[in-house]
């Protein structure tokens, strides 16, 4: 919302378009849903899986240099250039109690799909820059795992181990070269 000046920028970073907005004027508007599903089926009195759909939107986004050796974190919002990232996860479980549901176990595995992710370019410019958003690479990511969990619930010993496997991969180019489907 102005007022003031707004950039757009080219991959390299260079300002290839500025617009002024006075005071009160909308300049970019996001709408997105964030829908959310889940769905549960008893096998019996013992077990039952559990699936899900879940869909979230960031519209704030905070950067992060970890190769400077002062704080850079930095808030910014969306924005003409820096879009809302969007992260979709389906996820499918399996619950079962065991003898007379003194114990518990659970399984889960997740796959998650995200969009616009963000990054500083290699050698990025942040001292007093106003313009950080010229020193920015959007790109994708992904995420998966499996979650294990068991809990002894009744008797003088109580307690509970779990155990969690998870990948979080970035495909930002300019930054690497993973490349994943």
């Amino acid at each position: 919302m102005g007022p003031g000046n707004f950039y757009t920028y080219d991959n390299a970073g260079n300002t290839i378009k500025t617009d002024t907005y006075a005071e009160g004027k909308i300049v970019k508007t996001y709408f997105n849903l964030e829908p959310r599903f889940s769905a549960s089926y008893q096998l019996n009195e013992n077990s039952s899986v559990k699936a899900s759909y879940t869909r979230n939107v960031q519209n704030l986004h905070l950067l992060s240099n970890s190769a400077s050796t002062n704080p850079t974190d930095l808030w910014i919002p969306s924005s003409l250039n820096v879009k809302p990232e969007i992260a979709d996860q389906v996820s499918l479980g399996y619950y079962r109690n065991f003898n007379d549901n003194r114990y518990e176990f659970s399984s889960e595995v997740y796959y998650k799909t995200m969009q616009n992710q963000i990054d500083y370019k290699n050698g990025a410019e942040l001292r007093a820059n106003e313009n950080v958003e010229s020193q920015l690479l959007f790109g994708k990511g992904r995420s998966y795992g499996l979650e294990l969990f068991f809990k002894k619930k009744e008797g003088r010993f109580t307690g509970w181990v779990s155990y969690t496997f998870s990948r979080t991969e970035l495909k930002i180019d300019g930054i690497n070269c993973h490349h994943f489907n």
